[in-house]
């Protein structure tokens, strides 16, 4: 991932601190998962943030790029788009199945993911842990 990073001029930023409970192996895949995603949808010469933050009785990470929005139909919850997978053509250069996978990793900790388009370009996909 940080090969393809380094081939697109993207710079990988990480902010914040905060520590949860969960199933090591499968959280990293949920975030690996949704930085390899956007990396590889982000805009050549632009940067990737990781946003960690404690906000009350919850830890989130925000991962977000400046690129190509998801389609509309993947803006708000992840539930309407695993609902559709079969329905949807997955983005160039991947099944589709990465994000229902997030989505299965998150509901197995008690969290969710949430996506939204941001008219600047900007889409953040946040994992939201409950503590």
């Amino acid at each position: 991932m940080s090969l393809i990073a380094e081939d697109k001029g993207i710079v990988l930023e990480v902010t914040g601190d905060a520590k949860i409970l969960g199933g090591r192996l499968l959280v990293q895949r949920a975030i690996t998962n949704l930085v390899s995603n956007a990396v590889r949808h982000a805009a050549t010469n632009s940067k990737v943030t990781l946003a960690i933050a404690a906000e009350g009785p919850n830890v989130t990470l925000a991962v977000t790029n400046l690129g190509e929005s998801p389609r509309p139909i993947w803006s708000g919850s992840l539930i309407a788009f695993t609902a559709l997978i079969p329905a949807v053509r997955a983005p160039v250069g991947g099944t589709g199945l990465g994000l229902a996978i997030v989505r299965s990793i998150m509901l197995s900790h008690g969290g969710q993911v949430r996506v939204r388009s941001q008219k600047d370009g900007k889409t953040p996909f946040t994992l939201v842990f409950r503590l």
